[in-house]
């Protein structure tokens, strides 16, 4: 309900306005701030585009997980620290393995076999429920982790290493920028859309507990039994009864948001997947050949 607000639409006719300017300014311009011409390069614009994919997938996924574990879970927030150290060390491990492969292979292949780890983990991450243990979490982390090594290397080097040399400053720029901005933009719907879809679902299972309803009614008498047992009084009983299908509900309504979060990172992906070809093998490393020609000349001489 953004735009019921005469300020935020305001605001945002001014940016629809003002972004259109400084396009037609920075294309016009001899030398402009931000050289948007860099993007007649085809491997820019498909780096810029998973870019925001993939800041939308790392920094989404690692913004829902502290607020799943601690509001879902129950977790500390050193809990949820630790249980999210895997996936920064699979990825601190596998980044440097992919920058050594990618001038071998080629950075299609590396890339693909990242999207093909990261849709499966996003994938366990929409099954999560409030009853998941350490176990449960682990792997899928475990497995965005590789996935997000897998895919940076190969896409920074697939973007830039294809721009010529007077291009680099300004494409690195806007590839950065496109990457930050996926993050904040992946944030701010990931935010919206927990709260959005959490009363969406708490108001559809809530639709089920009424006195019509005999599993409802079921419940409650049971829940209210076991607190008598414990030396409440009726009264007493049935209001803690009623607490407890309150937090239920609560739990379940945001089990099910944080699951509609990581589906829509999952079918973000699953979209993309057909521009993988399009990455295209860059050329090797300009010292390379130099190297190789002073190791043969070491092994001649020796």
């Amino acid at each position: 309900d953004w735009f019921e607000s005469d300020w935020i639409t305001g605001l945002a006719l001014f940016s629809a306005v003002a972004i259109v300017a400084f396009v037609w300014h920075e294309l016009r311009t001899p030398h402009p701030v931000v050289d948007l011409r860099v993007f007649r390069h085809r491997a820019l614009i498909v780096g810029c585009v998973y870019g925001v994919a993939m800041g939308i997938g790392l920094y989404g996924s690692v913004f829902l997980f502290p607020l799943f574990t601690q509001q879902v879970l129950r977790w500390t927030s050193w809990q949820s620290g630790m249980a999210i150290l895997p996936s920064s060390i699979a990825t601190a491990v596998t980044m440097p393995i992919a920058g050594r492969f990618v001038w071998r292979l080629g950075p299609r292949p590396l890339f693909a076999i990242g999207v093909a780890v990261f849709l499966p983990a996003l994938w366990g991450m929409s099954h999560w429920t409030a009853q998941s243990g350490w176990w449960d979490l682990f792997w899928p982390q475990i497995g965005r982790g590789v996935a997000l090594g897998m895919m940076f290397s190969p896409l920074s080097v697939a973007t830039l290493r294809a721009l010529p040399p007077q291009d680099v400053l300004q494409g690195s720029g806007l590839y950065n920028l496109f990457r930050q901005t996926g993050g904040s933009l992946g944030i701010a719907v990931l935010a919206t859309l927990i709260d959005h879809r959490g009363a969406l679902h708490h108001a559809r299972l809530a639709e089920a507990v009424t006195p019509f309803s005999d599993a409802a009614r079921q419940r409650i008498a049971q829940l209210a039994g076991g607190l008598q047992a414990r030396g409440l009084d009726p009264s007493d009983a049935l209001a803690g009864a009623y607490k407890l299908i309150e937090q239920t509900l609560a739990a379940q309504s945001a089990v099910m948001a944080f699951r509609d979060c990581y589906l829509l990172i999952f079918c973000l992906f699953l979209l993309l997947v057909p521009m993988i070809p399009l990455l295209r093998r860059p050329e090797a490393p300009p010292l390379a050949p130099v190297r190789r020609a002073a190791r043969s000349e070491e092994a001649a001489t020796a």
